[in-house]
């Protein structure tokens, strides 16, 4: 196969398979080894002593070769649970080939039908539903659910793109479809370490146009006359798409994808207001040079699509942080705040200053040196005057006045003290609501002056917020403490 895709498909059986040869590794692995070379030394022996009764431990020897070697066979079929797919066909795991006469690779052009079936089973979420991917050798099924989120919308997305049309059943569209939904309904940070686009572009799009058959890229397509080459999708929402490319011959970098719908037609003035906030997104960026902030390296339109081209960050965002490791420290969070509070200082000391209006936990990124960045400007604000812009931001972690559409720098020190209150706390504060830790916390407490600190920032009041400038300050006298 060219260029492919690689799914991970962890069912039940292919797990107890796996863990059983893993348990059972110290016999199959060690002691039949070991019984084989001492009935071979022994075996050898007896060559010379007594030829005849050599043969006993050179069977015995051979037994215990079968068994290390049907041990070995066993685990390493298992173990096997990768998917690959790419434009030319479809390659899946030994036990899954055995329902199509053991034929593990499947070009597209012998799929006769691909269709979501209901499995039949009840499970806790519902009825579980598998892809059912028939020829004539047979049918492949593959049950959702052993898929990992990312992976079974790759699925979903992949079969409906190389499959033949003839063959895609609406029913995978409608699970494909209904899976994209969901995950710009429910899913906060959608994939971890990756910029993702803003509510903005969702409501101006989503929301108003009609569905249409928005075509994302697939692996190995090439953009901006082959410079970036598509490794694989990352996130897929609206209008929009986010890949993961390498430069030719060169580093990883992310590739954020807009697309004008055509039926956008109608309504001129809302196509060119979202190409409009697309490009100002990549300006704005193009500017921000700060460690801590998510770095822009190219802007382009290819193919009537807009795409900006950012540093590949590894990571996982601080959501997703403390709900894998809990409430944060109070000394990790202070560090944490002298990072924000400086990125917000820079931010508020441009000309004009810049507002991010979506300072949230899901945007900020801690990779794996344990450095912060901050990402998503697409609800970002030049503050001109008195301009006003459009309400943007998670409920949570938005100042009132942002609210109203009049966002300013200190409606970023609310978002600041709203995620403090987070990562301090493991939960999402009330919104438009003082954050008083101490007070709303019987089972713990942090000391009082961080708690005032972050009582300070989430005021209603926006006067009483300071700057970013006077957080810093505040935060050099709690460390002191």
């Amino acid at each position: 196969m060219s260029v492919s895709q690689s799914l991970k498909y962890k069912s039940r059986q292919n797990q107890v398979g796996y863990w059983c040869g893993v348990l059972l590794f110290p016999l199959w692995g060690v002691v039949m080894p070991a019984l084989f070379i001492i009935n071979l030394c022994s075996a050898m022996v007896l060559l010379v002593s007594s030829p005849a009764t050599s043969l006993i431990p050179f069977g015995a020897g051979f037994y215990c070769a079968a068994a290390f070697l049907l041990g070995a066979i066993f685990t390493g079929v298992m173990k096997d649970n990768e998917i690959l797919i790419d434009n030319s066909g479809i390659a899946i795991p030994f036990l899954l080939s055995l329902k199509h006469k053991r034929r593990r690779y499947l070009p597209w052009a012998d799929v006769e039908a691909v269709l979501v079936e209901t499995d039949g089973q009840a499970s806790a979420g519902g009825q579980k539903q598998k892809v059912v991917i028939k020829s004539a050798d047979g049918e492949i099924d593959l049950a959702l659910a052993n898929f990992k989120n990312m992976d079974r919308e790759q699925l979903l997305i992949s079969l409906s793109l190389f499959a033949p049309e003839t063959a895609v059943d609406n029913s995978l569209l409608s699970a494909r479809d209904a899976l994209g939904q969901e995950k710009e309904d429910g899913e906060a940070g959608a994939n971890l370490h990756l910029p993702s686009f803003t509510s903005i572009w969702e409501e101006e799009l989503v929301s108003r146009f009609s569905s249409t058959a928005y075509v994302p890229l697939y692996p190995g397509q090439s953009i901006n006359d082959g410079r970036y080459t598509v490794i694989r999708q990352l996130n897929l929402g609206g209008w929009s798409a986010v890949y993961l490319c390498q430069e030719a011959g060169n580093k990883l970098v992310v590739a954020k994808e807009s697309v004008i719908p055509v039926t956008a037609g109608a309504r001129q003035e809302l196509k060119e207001k979202a190409v409009s906030m697309f490009t100002r997104e990549a300006q704005l960026l193009l500017r921000i040079q700060h460690p801590n902030i998510v770095k822009v390296f190219d802007h382009f339109v290819d193919n009537e699509r807009q795409y900006i081209i950012l540093e590949n960050l590894t990571g996982e965002n601080l959501r997703k942080h403390v709900q894998l490791l809990g409430r944060r420290h109070e000394l990790d969070v202070i560090d944490y705040a002298f990072t924000l509070a400086r990125i917000l200082q820079y931010l508020h000391g441009l000309e004009p200053p810049l507002v991010h209006r979506d300072l949230t936990p899901d945007n900020i990124i801690l990779d794996n040196e344990e450095k912060l960045h901050l990402i998503d400007f697409g609800a970002a604000n030049e503050l001109i005057g008195t301009a006003t812009g459009t309400m943007v931001g998670k409920q949570c972690y938005m100042a009132p006045e942002q609210f109203k559409g009049k966002a300013t720098t200190r409606s970023d020190l609310y978002s600041l003290g709203a995620t403090l209150a987070f990562l301090l706390t493991g939960k999402d504060p009330l919104p438009m609501n003082p954050v008083d830790i101490n007070s709303e916390n019987s089972d713990f407490q942090i000391r009082p002056s961080l708690n005032q600190l972050v009582l300070t920032l989430t005021d209603l009041d926006e006067s009483k917020r300071g700057t970013a400038a006077q957080v810093i300050q505040t935060l050099q006298s709690i460390s002191r403490e």
